[in-house]
């Protein structure tokens, strides 16, 4: 018997409610041939899982798992754990693994949804839900995939503080790049420059910040990371230089927003030529060792510093999900659910 977080009900539009999902025990499935048991040991909380509750025929989830999820079904997110039994020759008990999975202690897999994790002295095991995750995937392939940054050019990141945002900054600064970091608060505005190496931070809470695009981009903006959308798009747009690129990494601003910001500024894209372009992590998957292999070699060096932000309690999970709205989360949020 394992306790699961299910969906109880489609959210109404506006704010987040943990009490969309609720909890209940139900009985694991016995393995089948090709399955794997899987101890969940830290569950991943991410801006899309707040999209996915939306249950909408455009999700993101359809393309995971092949269907949009439906009141009733266990939630899903990102999962890292260790397998306890297996039914596959592909993997062995003890061996670590990722998934996309259900919010359950334990989850039984058919092989092909799981990928073995490279675990090594010197990183972190929640460095595989960071740096070497769909976190890190996402910051790399939006940069230089997408956006296409060059050294010298000028980069500016919102949701620069965040998971995937702050891992940015830090693959913008190693390309050479200027950079600049878009957060909320003085803390986090902090954060960017000092821990994440940022060239400047802009406080979008605080003042105009159009005006503080103007004082610190002063020769345009060449490429632009988003991860919130809605009017900070709308604003950075006026700061593109022509020919320009938005690499649309997320919308945070309408995940959680009973009236979604649209962009008032398009004209701009008309008139300077530029390309706004969204992705998903899993994009470019002949390039995922590639990119792994440089996450890690940043890693090593010093110069990048993913940061999780650890929280405990399984049930609460649906509770700590609204950590990322609130924005009280200080790194990927993670729920330990099991001992490393």
């Amino acid at each position: 018997m394992e306790v699961k977080a299910h969906v109880i009900r489609r959210p109404a539009l506006g704010r987040y409610s943990p009490d969309v999902m609720g909890l209940e025990t139900r009985n694991l499935p016995v393995l089948g041939p090709g399955d794997v048991r899987v101890r969940l040991i830290y569950l991943s909380l991410d801006p899309t899982n707040r999209n996915w509750l939306k249950l909408e025929d455009t999700s993101t989830v359809v393309e995971k798992v092949g269907r949009n999820l439906r009141v009733g079904d266990v939630m899903l997110g990102q999962i890292l754990g260790v397998v306890e039994e297996s039914a596959s020759p592909d993997f062995n008990v003890g061996d670590h693994v990722a998934a996309l999975a259900e919010w359950q202690e334990q989850v039984v897999l058919p092989a092909s949804r799981l990928r073995r994790l490279e675990v090594s002295a010197g990183l972190p095991l929640t460095a595989h839900l960071t740096l070497l995750s769909h976190v890190g995937l996402a910051a790399i392939v939006g940069l230089k995939e997408i956006a296409q940054i060059r050294s010298g050019q000028t980069v500016v990141i919102s949701g620069a503080a965040g998971a995937t945002g702050s891992l940015a900054v830090g693959i913008a600064k190693d390309a050479g790049c200027r950079v600049v970091g878009i957060a909320g608060g003085a803390e986090k505005c902090a954060r960017v420059l000092d821990e994440f190496g940022a060239d400047a931070s802009i406080d979008y809470k605080n003042g105009d910040l159009d005006a503080a695009l103007g004082r610190t981009c002063p020769d345009g903006v060449d490429a632009y990371f988003d991860n919130v959308g809605g009017w900070i798009l709308d604003t950075v747009l006026r700061h593109l230089v022509p020919g320009g690129r938005v690499a649309v990494c997320g919308v945070m601003a309408d995940y959680d927003n009973a009236t979604p910001d649209g962009i008032r500024n398009m004209y701009l894209v008309l008139v300077k030529h530029l390309r706004i372009e969204g992705f998903l992590a899993g994009g470019y998957p002949e390039k995922r060792d590639q990119h792994f292999a440089e996450l890690r070699e940043m890693f090593a060096a010093g110069r990048l510093k993913p940061r999780a932000h650890i929280v405990e309690d399984f049930d609460k999970a649906p509770e700590h999900l609204g950590l990322l709205f609130s924005g009280q989360n200080k790194g990927k949020l993670l729920v330990q659910v099991s001992p490393e």
